[in-house]
């Protein structure tokens, strides 16, 4: 996204979300908005990028993650803002911060953080090479004979040939975690957590 755009789009944002300041995104990003005046305008002057707990937990774990108020090349300041707006508009349960409301659980999924907690194979699966879909095949047959998954066909199919559906089905462990409270308590959740399956 654009730096002139992004500072745009937040600052049209932020009023909304004066209400949701203890509401996951929000309080991972409040101690930088009280460290600058602006927000977009923090994210703009900080290349290095800053990261919540969570994320620095699995930075310490290798994995990448990209800081949430970085707006430089892979940065993931976009994202934020695309979360923060999911929030500000939705009425429903937000793990951990929200327990009641109407409609779905939104909780906080990060595929790479899953595979690297089941010592799954984490880096270098996406795309067409060959070594990519060896990898994908893999962790779908773990999926399949050790963890429950349950898929047809069709679905198998697209694990196979597409990281960003595997992607989508790690998600659901990160749901299902949610549901079932089969998942790792942290001591910074104030702050957001991103949510894996035990």
């Amino acid at each position: 996204m654009p730096h002139s755009r992004f500072q745009r789009d937040f600052c049209t944002l932020r009023p909304r979300l004066r209400g949701l300041r203890s509401l996951g995104f929000c309080a991972g990003i409040g101690r930088f908005q009280r460290a600058s005046p602006s927000f977009s305008y923090f994210v703009l002057t900080h290349p290095v990028g800053l990261w919540r707990n969570t994320e620095q937990n699995w930075r310490d774990q290798h994995v990448r993650v990209r800081s949430p108020v970085s707006a430089k090349h892979r940065g993931g300041a976009a994202m934020t803002a695309a979360c923060m707006t999911l929030l500000a508009h939705h009425n429903g349960p937000i793990w951990p911060f929200r327990e009641r409301g109407i409609g779905a659980t939104i909780c906080e999924a990060f595929p790479a953080a899953q595979r690297r907690h089941w010592c799954l194979p984490y880096e270098r699966y996406n795309g067409e090479a060959k070594s990519a879909r060896e990898i994908r095949s893999k962790i779908t047959s773990i999926l399949v004979q050790q963890r429950a998954l349950h898929v047809d066909e069709g679905h198998l199919g697209s694990c196979l040939s597409s990281a960003d559906a595997l992607d989508a089905v790690l998600c659901l462990y990160a749901a299902a975690a949610v549901s079932s409270q089969t998942h790792p308590e942290s001591e910074t959740r104030f702050e957001g957590q991103i949510v894996v399956h035990d």
